[in-house]
């Protein structure tokens, strides 16, 4: 919880300037709440205030500061007093994992295969399956298959050979059912289609055929519109829009209707630093849902932020998986250490002269830094402090050994 919140200090905000109050609450769950209906409860209250006249301010506070008490409730039973955010991200990972296998899979696949004719590129023997509270990472470099597998897995292209099936939609080993199946994808493509009338009046839409009418509907419509920030955003069209809220108003469209599968290529290539940060921030809580998890499979060359936020990580090269697995396993098998390594006007040959030993086998320029191979024996504090003793000047350091752009780095020399 943030070492700021005070208990008494929140009440008074709430009983004294409610909108900010209910803010700050709403800040508050989305962060720490295990409960994630909290969440839930916390977004439509700043929502529909948004929305109140003052005659029926009274009974709004009454609400949030019921929220306020079975949040205090939610983090006392959950043994929660300061914690840092990795803290908390670390034991919802752990929690999430102790009932891994309870978790309906969304998607699961066998020997995937898809060729383009001879010669071309083929998509090779794609094994994976993602449960519903689970992020799956997809890396690889342009052209070696991720689209291509997103587009079988939702049925857009017909595999030549291998097994597909959506257990949590449709159960059992029968053909597949596309109209049904579909129905509970919810696919994002890298170049997203444009969309003509009002924000809200696609999300109502969007929400309606899928089935979510009523007052169902206006509900889920002014939860996603706050979740997703988009507020302030339903009165422009498509052609006003940043590419960061054109993404955001693709996400909310897709996840207005509460899909079993959320599939994502590409989804942050367009997107400016803090707002790639909260999208991803934003998926993850979206994915933990207790109300309504998602399996959800995302695409990106943002390999570091995409393994922060994933559970699981596939890597493609050429077509063919060279790694699916979970992301604290990615390297557990390398036979050498890699790093990445940049400086102001540093040279190879300065490097070659500082790394002369034999337990540094190779150096070479990626075009953005040098990337170093060693054995496994070199730690990056002992690479990192022997550079600044032959003073390296060094702007950009990482050990990229248990990454996914080690084994990338690797397969593209």
């Amino acid at each position: 919880m943030d070492a700021a919140f005070n208990v008494a200090a929140l009440r008074q905000e709430l009983s004294s300037n409610l909108s900010q109050g209910v803010t700050q609450l709403a800040e508050l769950t989305s962060r720490h709440a295990n409960n994630r209906q909290l969440v839930y409860r916390a977004v439509l209250l700043k929502r529909e205030l948004s929305r109140a006249d003052t005659d029926g301010l009274p009974g709004y506070v009454d609400q949030g500061l019921a929220l306020l008490d079975d949040f205090v409730a939610d983090q006392e039973g959950a043994d929660a007093t300061v914690r840092s955010r990795h803290d908390i991200a670390e034991e919802a990972r752990r929690r999430a994992m102790s009932v891994e296998v309870s978790r309906p899979v969304a998607v699961e696949c066998q020997g995937l295969s898809k060729g383009f004719g001879r010669g071309e590129f083929a998509l090779k023997d794609v094994s994976l399956s993602v449960s519903c509270g689970e992020i799956v990472g997809i890396v690889g470099l342009n052209g070696n298959g991720k689209t291509t597998l997103f587009r079988l897995l939702v049925g857009e292209l017909r595999p030549e050979s291998g097994a597909l099936r959506f257990p949590a939609i449709q159960p059992g080993s029968g053909h597949i059912n596309w109209s049904k199946v579909r129905n509970h994808i919810a696919y994002v493509p890298q170049e997203l289609p444009p969309w003509s009338g009002s924000l809200k009046s696609n999300l109502h839409y969007e929400a309606a055929v899928h089935g979510v009418r009523g007052a169902d509907n206006e509900r889920e419509v002014d939860y996603i519109i706050e979740r997703m920030g988009l507020t302030n955003e339903l009165h422009k069209r498509w052609q006003e829009q940043s590419g960061g809220y054109k993404l955001r108003f693709a996400l909310a469209r897709a996840l207005v209707w509460k899909p079993t599968l959320l599939i994502l290529d590409e989804p942050l290539a367009n997107l400016d630093f803090l707002t790639l940060q909260v999208v991803l921030k934003d998926l993850r809580h979206l994915t933990d849902s207790l109300r309504h998890p998602l399996g959800t499979m995302v695409s990106s060359q943002h390999v570091h932020e995409i393994e922060e936020v994933s559970d699981k990580l596939l890597l493609l090269s050429k077509g063919e998986v060279t790694f699916f697995g979970a992301v604290d396993q990615i390297g557990a098998e390398r036979q050498s250490n890699t790093f990445e390594i940049a400086g102001h006007n540093v040279e190879q040959a300065d490097l070659e002269a500082v790394l002369n030993g034999p337990e540094y086998s190779s150096i070479y320029y990626s075009g953005v830094a040098y990337i170093v191979t060693t054995s496994t024996t070199v730690t990056a504090g002992q690479l990192l402090r022997l550079l600044l003793e032959h003073h390296v000047p060094l702007t950009y350091f990482r050990d990229i050994s248990k990454s996914a752009k080690g084994l990338l780095q690797n397969a593209s020399r």
